[in-house]
């Protein structure tokens, strides 16, 4: 966002001073052969010209060119901030999207490792291992199929 910033300095300075120079450097207004009219910072050597004095440059004129910056430099933070909101918003989007396909996948694995494995094993709390009855199995089915019901969906 620096960046922006300097940049829009750099540029305003150099308006700015590209003003006071062309106030102080003299223009001239030639006609060429095709009468096509000309108006260079050096003089012809072949032709005519004419010393074309530029107008001054107002304090008002500065002061609203000034507000003018002002008000993009605002409107460029702004559209900036937008920017860098939406990217935001866009990568925790994708990161959400990643976990519910992870947890999705991680679903239809268990589903098809209950489905496949008739002899589900179970390990209780205090560490003894029993077999599953059929009830257990499919009530666990019925839950892994309910939570890819729920994660899969888009």
């Amino acid at each position: 966002m620096n960046t922006i910033k300097q940049r829009i300095l750099v540029i305003a300075g150099l308006f700015f001073a590209s003003l006071s120079i062309s106030a102080h450097s003299a223009v001239y207004q030639w006609t060429d052969n095709n009468g096509v009219n000309h108006f260079t910072q050096r003089p012809p050597t072949d032709r005519q010209y004419k010393v074309v004095t530029p107008n001054p440059v107002k304090p008002e004129d500065a002061e609203k060119a000034q507000r003018q910056l002002d008000a993009l430099i605002e409107k460029q933070k702004a559209s900036q901030e937008a920017r860098e909101a939406k990217q935001r918003e866009n990568a925790e989007k994708e990161a959400e999207r990643k976990k519910r396909q992870q947890q999705c996948n991680q679903a239809r694995e268990r589903l098809a490792n209950l489905q496949n494995r008739p002899r589900l094993r179970i390990t209780e709390q205090d560490g003894t291992v029993r077999r599953a009855s059929e009830e257990e199995r499919q009530e666990r089915i019925s839950q892994a199929s309910n939570s890819i019901d729920e994660l899969c969906s888009d």
